[in-house]
């Protein structure tokens, strides 16, 4: 029976194990929204469009699955290119659908009429304009597999809307996902190489971070018994939650990275972060990331594996075996665990303060999804608060995501506690996603670390230009981000000391509401760890 290119679209997604769209509406996708109705699909109605791209980029960290968003043509879909470029990063699964203009109106300048395709090509992994529903079904199909395999990632599709409103009768699924495993062969290559070398270690990616890939990292862990480090942070070596590891990269004589780009984040794998006669094996999915790496490392590349992550690891695991060097594996252990920081002032409630007390309340909850954004309070996070699951902004930098991120994860995981802690910098980017919160009844806890300033480039401006020189980066000593919490219909509070954060945050979590703490703090420059 024919049905509209719509219809199709949604009864493909249904297919998928799609339940959940996270989009803002407009003209042109309206016949999706319709087709939603009878098709069974939730759509999650955001204030902003780069709001839908962060929750579907979330969704898509905790569970695994694909996240779609979805936004109208024009403006809309201009507003949702930057957060695909964060996911392209985080090598999160997702899909955006973006409506457009007909194609029978091409070229006559229609409506929103733009080159959509051409425009986010460098952020994604495929984009399409299908210009009839047969094709639009085969777009999506390719769509799912592209962003579930190989190093996962954002794909897009073009939805004219005349495509949307032609019938047309549902063409066969095809969505095998293809898998690139690691030989025996080389598996045991990999492993005799981790054996021969006296400091070995292990990079993961993004893939494989500790919460999308804990059972790989474990298995691995317990395998080699060397160190296992994932990097996800824009900070790369330098990600507070690993202390003061960066000193010993030096050290090493294998580096052996699993689907982890070597690129800034790594220091290009030159001195004086790591040695000159460090020794490299690459396990990557993507040829053109094992080209580049030869290209930036040269003759220190010992051994480059086309190969998925997960796959890898599994196999690189069952033929291992422990390594005899443990006092490199208790060295490491002991610099990524390092937490000593100067010694602040007692009497005030600061960055350390706020990442201490919350660090308290986390470790009694059992089911925890932890979101860190913003720039300096951020890393006191995520430093002070290590957890399984934890979202934060990844390599590309993005700040603005927490509250998005946050209702994502909660779509994902319904039965978690999602924490989501951001600067007051961060807080202002999307806001009004509180009201998103309270609409859907998603409960989730927000802490502004609120120090009234743009903390990031205050720093920035004191170390380069001097203390003198602080311009333009200073915020409102007055907003009161908890009252316009409770005007968007969650639950606000103001917290001036660790024990008024202790009682507001218990009260947040017993609430089971969306709920915002205000947490007035004197910030501080991001830790910097000493020798221990």
């Amino acid at each position: 029976m024919p049905q509209s290119g719509a219809q199709l679209l949604v009864q493909r997604l249904k297919e998928a194990g799609v339940e959940t769209l996270f989009s803002l509406s407009g003209n042109q996708i309206m016949p999706v929204y319709d087709a939603c109705i009878d098709g069974g699909i939730d759509i999650i109605h955001v204030r902003h469009e780069s709001a839908a791209v962060f929750m579907a980029d979330a969704y898509a960290q905790v569970t695994g699955k694909l996240g779609v968003a979805m936004a109208t043509a024009g403006p809309g879909f201009g507003n949702a290119i930057s957060p695909v470029f964060s996911a392209q990063m985080n090598e999160s699964p997702i899909l955006l659908l973006s409506g457009d203009s007909p194609v029978g109106l091409d070229g006559l300048g229609a409506f929103q009429e733009m080159d959509q395709c051409s425009m986010i090509a460098p952020v994604v992994k495929s984009t399409r304009r299908p210009k009839t529903p047969t094709e639009l079904c085969e777009a999506f199909d390719q769509a799912l597999v592209t962003s579930l395999s190989g190093r996962h990632g954002p794909t897009h599709i073009s939805l004219a809307f005349d495509v949307l409103n032609q019938e047309a009768v549902n063409p066969a699924t095809q969505q095998a996902l293809p898998s690139k495993a690691l030989s025996t062969a080389d598996a045991l290559h990999v492993a005799d190489a981790i054996a021969a070398a006296e400091r070995p270690i292990i990079f993961t990616g993004p893939m494989l971070n500790e919460g999308r890939g804990k059972q790989e990292l474990a298995a691995l862990r317990e395998t080699f018994s060397i160190p296992v480090i994932n990097l996800e942070s824009p900070r790369g070596l330098r990600d507070p939650s690993l202390g003061t590891f960066v000193k010993l990269m030096k050290d090493a004589d294998l580096v052996v990275s699993i689907g982890k780009e070597l690129n800034f984040t790594t220091g290009f794998m030159k001195a004086p972060t790591l040695s000159e006669n460090v020794k490299v094996i690459a396990i990557d999915p993507d040829a053109s990331i094992l080209k580049k790496t030869r290209e930036r490392i040269g003759s220190k590349l010992q051994t480059a594996v086309e190969a998925d992550p997960a796959p890898a690891a599994q196999a690189l695991a069952a033929a291992g075996k422990k390594h005899n060097n443990g006092e490199w594996l208790a060295a490491v252990t002991k610099a990524v665990t390092n937490r000593k920081v100067a010694a602040l002032p007692e009497n005030e409630f600061n960055s350390k303060g706020l990442a201490l007390a919350l660090k308290a309340k986390l470790e009694a909850i059992d089911d925890l999804v932890l979101v860190c954004d913003g720039g300096e309070i951020g890393q006191w996070v995520q430093g002070f608060c290590p957890t399984t699951v934890r979202i934060i902004n990844g390599m590309s930098g993005a700040i603005g995501g927490a509250i998005p991120y946050a209702l994502g994860a909660k779509v994902a995981n319904p039965k978690a506690t999602v924490v989501a802690l951001m600067g007051d910098g961060t807080a202002g980017f999307h806001f009004p996603e509180l009201d998103t919160a309270a609409r859907a009844g998603l409960a989730f806890v927000a802490i502004v670390g609120n120090d009234d300033k743009w903390n990031a480039e205050v720093e920035i401006q004191k170390r380069d230009y001097g203390p003198n020189r602080v311009f333009a980066c200073e915020l409102s000593a007055d907003a009161r981000y908890d009252l316009g919490a409770a005007a968007f219909g969650c639950n606000g509070a103001l917290a001036n000391s660790a024990e008024e954060f202790n009682a507001a945050f218990d009260a947040a979590v017993s609430a089971n509401q969306p709920s915002l703490i205000n947490a007035r703090i004197e910030g501080y420059a991001a830790p910097v760890y000493l020798d221990d």
